[in-house]
């Protein structure tokens, strides 16, 4: 079973105690853990994407050829 993310508060509360610990290097990698998998969303699409497209193109490409 996976474990619930924490809420907003508790996220910001821990961020903000582990500035004032000066742990920037956690507290970096908590950010990027955060954005990473929004970004590796959007990336994943972004692709799924381009190849929908190459394939259209190519499919287009071969027709006008023909």
């Amino acid at each position: 079973m996976r474990a619930l993310p924490p809420s907003p508060a508790d996220w910001a509360a821990r961020v903000i105690s582990r500035a004032r610990c000066g742990q920037r290097r956690v507290l970096h990698k908590d950010w990027n853990t955060a954005l990473g998998g929004a970004g590796f969303n959007l990336g994943f699409d972004l692709a799924s994407r381009h190849d929908v497209l190459h394939h259209e193109l190519h499919e287009v490409g071969i027709a006008i050829g023909d």
